[in-house]
Parts: structure tokens; sequence; C-alpha cells
């Protein structure tokens, strides 16, 4: 399984960081709350498998501000985020 945050084959965790569950190394794991283990063959799995008719993805224009109002939202400031994402807070800016 590969990590979606640093992209090694090594995810071996489900989190849940800001709402979205992701599969995680052990190192961006840390700091999130961990919803369990993923089984070997999920990597398999996943790549053998078809894709949804009909499912899209959207890119939204100004994600960088709707990120923002969220995290203001939640009152939290960028060094609170990038520490809780585990992500430096220069890269957030």
């Amino acid at each position: 399984m590969i990590c979606e945050i640093c992209g090694k084959r090594e995810a071996y965790f489900k989190v849940e960081i800001e709402g979205a569950e992701i599969s995680t190394c052990k190192v961006c794991s840390r700091g999130a709350k961990i919803l369990g283990t993923l089984k070997e063959e999920t990597f398999q799995e996943k790549l053998e498998a078809k894709p949804e008719v009909g499912e899209e993805e959207e890119i939204v224009e100004n994600y960088g501000e709707i990120i923002k109002k969220a995290r203001m939202k939640k009152g939290l400031s960028l060094e609170e985020l990038a520490k809780k994402i585990n992500e430096r807070e220069s890269y957030l800016r």
C-alpha cells in the first residue's frame, strides 16, 4: 500500500486528518487519529480494481481559502495545523 502523504510503499495505517481518511506509513501517521491497520493485499487489490463509473473528483480553484476558513473556524493557528498534519508551517503559508 502506498502512503498517501509521502508516497512510500509502506502504508500500514488508515488515519483521519482534518476529516479525511487516508492511508499512511508509520512516520506520516504520527499525530493523526489512527482508525486501524491495513491488510497487506489491499495494495494489489487497488491496482486491480476498476474505477467506479461516474465517479469524478473536482478540483476547486480557491482551495487555499477554503482550508484557511475551516482552520480559522476551528480556532487553529497555522502553526497548530502544521503540527497536526506533520507539515512545515512555511509549506502551508
